[in-house]
C-alpha cells in the first residue's frame, strides 16, 4: 500500500490487539490494510487468507479496513458471523446499484441516482432549481464540471479533482474530505453574519459622527479619530473568523 500512514495504522492496530484485546505476543497477528488502488490479485490473496484463517487451527487474525465509500473498482472486508465465531470475510465487488444503495443508507439519503451522465446531472440540478431550491454540487471529475457550473454553489476536490472541475467550481476543498462541507456551510453563514454586522456598525458610527459634527460637538480631528477607531473595530471583529470552530 502506498499510503504514508499505513505503517502507523499497523503499529496502532498491533498495540490495540496486544493491550486491549489480550492477544498473546506468541500468537500470529497478520494486519492487512486494504488499499482501494491495488490490483485485483491482492484481493484474491485476501480471500485465500480468510479461508486459511477459518480452516486452520493457528491463531491467525486478519484485519481489514472497510472503506467508507465502496465502489465498483474494489471489494472490501467486513466482519461476518459464522457458527458463533467472528471472522473477517471478503465480500464481492459491489455493483453500481449496491454501492449507491450502501452510501445512501449510510448518510440517510432516500432519493438517489447512480450511473449518471453529465447531462443527467445537469437535468437533476435544473429540476431542483426550477423548484426554487438552492443547489450545491460536489464533484471531482471532468464529467462533474457542467453540473458544478450549473449549480448555485459548486464544490470540487483540490487533490484528486481534475483541473476542469476545479475551474468550474466556486469552492475547492484542498483536503479532498467532504466531511468539511458542514464546516464550509457554517463558516459561510458566519462570514455573511459578520459582514452584515460590520456594515451596520460602520454605518451607524458614521451617521452618529455626522450628526454630532452637524451640531458642533465633533471637530475635524475628532471625526477622523472616530472614523479610524471604527475601522479598527471592524478589522478586529472580522479577524475573529480565523479562530472559528463548529
Amino acid at each position: 500500500p502506498c499510503r504514508r500512514d499505513t505503517f502507523a495504522a499497523i503499529a496502532l492496530a498491533t498495540a490495540y490487539l496486544h493491550d486491549c484485546k489480550g492477544v498473546d505476543e506468541n500468537e500470529a497477528v497478520v494486519v492487512c490494510p486494504v488499499d482501494p488502488y491495488v490490483e485485483e490479485g491482492y484481493f484474491k490473496t485476501l480471500e485465500a487468507m480468510c479461508k486459511a484463517a477459518q480452516d486452520g487451527s493457528e491463531n491467525l487474525v486478519l484485519m481489514g479496513i472497510e472503506p467508507t465509500y465502496p465502489s465498483e473498482k474494489y471489494g472490501y472486508i467486513k466482519p461476518i458471523q459464522e457458527n458463533g465465531k467472528m471472522t473477517w470475510g471478503f465480500t464481492e465487488k459491489p455493483s453500481a446499484e449496491k454501492a449507491a444503495e450502501y452510501i445512501a443508507h449510510e448518510v440517510d439519503i432516500v432519493d438517489y441516482k447512480y450511473n449518471c451522465l453529465p447531462e443527467d446531472k445537469i437535468s437533476a440540478v435544473s429540476n431542483f432549481q426550477n423548484s426554487h431550491h438552492q443547489v450545491a454540487v460536489i464533484g471531482d471529475g471532468i464529467n462533474d464540471a457542467p453540473a458544478l457550473r450549473q449549480a448555485n454553489v459548486g464544490i470540487s476536490m483540490g487533490g484528486v479533482g481534475s483541473d476542469v472541475s476545479i475551474e468550474a467550481s466556486d469552492v475547492c476543498l484542498v483536503s479532498d474530505d467532504i466531511r468539511y462541507v458542514p464546516h464550509l456551510i457554517a463558516i459561510s453563514r458566519k462570514t455573511l453574519k459578520t459582514i452584515n454586522i460590520s456594515i451596520a456598525f460602520a454605518l451607524g458610527l458614521n451617521f452618529l459622527a455626522m450628526f454630532l459634527a452637524m451640531f458642533g460637538f465633533l471637530g475635524p480631528i475628532g471625526g477622523a479619530l472616530v472614523h479610524n477607531i471604527g475601522s479598527v473595530v471592524v478589522i478586529i471583529y472580522c479577524s475573529m473568523l480565523m479562530r472559528f470552530k463548529m
